[in-house]
């Protein structure tokens, strides 16, 4: 029963419809394959080492594949409190620990780079979430999520709440934690559900901003425990009469079923997930600079004006999309304005691909001097930009300086070998220079 709940639930949509999503069922996949070695050791009286080690080794596959799976020594803990002997089998358990340590040891780098990166200085560095907001509202959102699944959104962003509904958010997390210690004495079973629900998340709820507080596809493990703890709750309501337990259970699924048929219809193509997002998530600022793109290209740009606005109104410090405003004023041949939106891009936060820009707009406008230093500035922050050196070379051949356009081209592919616009534009200058 739970399985099949499991297969259905249109929360799961993400994770699987989304190619970058596929992190998180493939470390699922390997989780539970060292879930399944680890309880093959348990039962067995012989031949347990190499059972143990194939557990290990499917445990280190799945931080590979999820560098949050390091949460799975909760697990196999879990599973020993609530149907083994902890004590007794503390050695087994030892190994995942030490794992764990070089893991997070080998992670920490990384981490590093992505708290940075999740909390830039020109949006006032590193930003500390209250557990006491950040915990109540994820895990009554999943709760919530999985009896009643809408709305879905790839981007829980801007999670506004009245005191009223904090409060309920309150009210259901500390439900949720009686259950989880009431079950520990009374139903083991449940106990290991709810648990098996938690522990997979705690890696997203830590105080220091490195995910988001709502995820779909940050449930996608988890919600095997919810499912585990729905169907024991359905056995227990309806258990006495099996054709009325099979009737409600028949109708959970082809309720899920069509609810994730229709979600599935928002993933057929970026248009149609972005107007979905923006739909049932109008405070997404990433949401509506994603509909600012499909409406540039389609050059629907007076649409693409509005969207990107919207973006910045909701997060005034977005540089992307200050950035994205001004190439669709470039786009429209308004050069003035579209200066004007890179310079408020670049007074929060200067980007290369901003400065280039910027200086292409100044090039267009007939002011090559401003366009050369701009594009001369992007070799200042980086001297390996081949985006700057073609921008350069662009510049020196209408300036009719053709050698220099041929040096800088050929330095954009030094750089970069597989780069197409210094290739063309070389090939170009190279056909100009042999023709009669």
């Amino acid at each position: 029963m739970a399985s099949a709940i499991f297969a259905v639930h249109p929360i799961h949509t993400e994770a699987i419809s989304w190619i970058s999503g596929r992190a998180y069922p493939l470390g699922a996949l390997f989780l539970l394959l060292s879930s399944l070695f680890y309880l093959k050791e348990s039962r067995r009286e012989e031949s347990k080492l190499k059972f143990h080690f194939a557990s290990l080794f499917f445990y280190f596959l799945g931080n590979l594949a999820e560098g949050k799976a390091v949460f799975f020594v909760l697990i196999i803990s879990l599973y020993e409190l609530a149907f083994g002997d902890l004590k007794k089998n503390w050695r087994k358990v030892l190994g995942f620990i030490v794992l764990t340590i070089l893991i997070f040891g080998w992670r920490f780098g990384p981490l590093q780079t992505r708290i940075v990166g999740e909390n830039p200085e020109y949006a006032g560095g590193v930003e500390i979430i209250s557990p006491l907001l950040q915990v109540p509202t994820a895990i009554s959102s999943y709760l919530e999520l999985f009896v009643w699944p809408m709305p879905l959104t790839l981007y829980h962003e801007n999670i506004e709440m009245a005191n009223l509904q904090y409060g309920l958010r309150v009210a259901v997390f500390l439900l949720f934690l009686g259950a989880l210690f009431y079950s520990y004495k009374k139903e083991k079973l449940l106990f290991f559900a709810l648990g098996f629900f938690i522990f997979p998340l705690t890696p997203t709820l830590l105080p220091i901003k490195i995910a988001w507080i709502v995820a779909e596809r940050y449930v996608y493990l988890s919600s095997i425990g919810l499912c585990l703890a729905f169907s024991w709750g359905l056995i227990k309501l309806f258990g006495k009469n099996e054709k009325l337990l099979l009737a409600v259970f028949l109708f959970i699924i082809l309720g899920f079923s069509a609810r994730t048929i229709v979600r599935n219809m928002d993933w057929r193509t970026r248009e149609s997930l972005w107007r979905s997002t923006v739909k049932v998530q109008p405070r997404s600022s990433k949401a509506w600079n994603n509909m600012g793109d499909i409406y540039t290209g389609r050059q629907e740009y007076e649409s693409a004006l509005v969207a990107f606005q919207n973006a910045i109104d909701i997060r005034p410090l977005y540089v992307d999309a200050y950035h994205n405003k001004g190439v669709t004023y470039m786009k429209m041949g308004r050069y003035d304005e579209a200066i004007a939106k890179f310079e408020e891009a670049m007074a929060i936060h200067i980007l290369p691909e901003t400065l280039n820009t910027l200086g292409v707009a100044y090039f267009e406008k007939g002011e090559y001097q401003k366009a050369q230093d701009l594009f001369l500035k992007m070799l200042e922050m980086n001297p390996n930009d081949a985006n700057a050196y073609n921008s350069l070379g662009i510049l020196a051949l209408t300036l009719k300086d053709y050698q220099k356009a041929q040096e800088y081209w050929q330095k954009a592919l030094e750089i970069d070998p597989y780069a197409k616009g210094p290739k063309d534009n070389l090939l170009l200058l190279e056909t100009q220079n042999t023709a009669p």
